[in-house]
């Protein structure tokens, strides 16, 4: 079995020089050592030397030379709407970045109290 031993972000590695990837959801893509099947179901040893987060569009060195793209795999997402940005803040016990109404600036709020 081939190993995944580099990890390189976007536009820092020769995209074009992969034949194959390996599509994995959020929580997958933060690995360090875990066996995983590309996309054209060969078996690939993840082993890197740390933890790293991948994104899509990012590549892994294989230790025979070749490159494969890392593509996030689709997932539901949760679409919250608030009247105001600071009504998203109010929800107890969760951070969040709010844009101001007024000066349109961010703010990173927590529990505040509902307006």
């Amino acid at each position: 079995m081939e190993r995944a031993i580099a990890h390189f972000h976007r536009d820092t590695w020769p995209a074009e020089l992969a034949k194959d990837g390996i599509t994995l959801d959020f929580d997958d893509r933060h690995r360090r050592r875990i066996r995983l099947s590309t996309d054209l179901g060969e078996e690939i040893l993840l082993d890197l030397p740390k933890a790293i987060a991948m994104a899509h569009g990012d590549g892994l060195r294989v230790s025979d030379g070749r490159w494969l793209a890392v593509r996030a795999a689709p997932e539901a997402l949760l679409d919250i709407r608030c009247a105001t940005p600071w009504r998203f803040c109010a929800w107890p016990g969760t951070w969040a970045t709010a844009i101001c109404p007024r000066t349109s600036r961010r703010n990173a709020c927590a529990s505040a109290p509902i307006m």
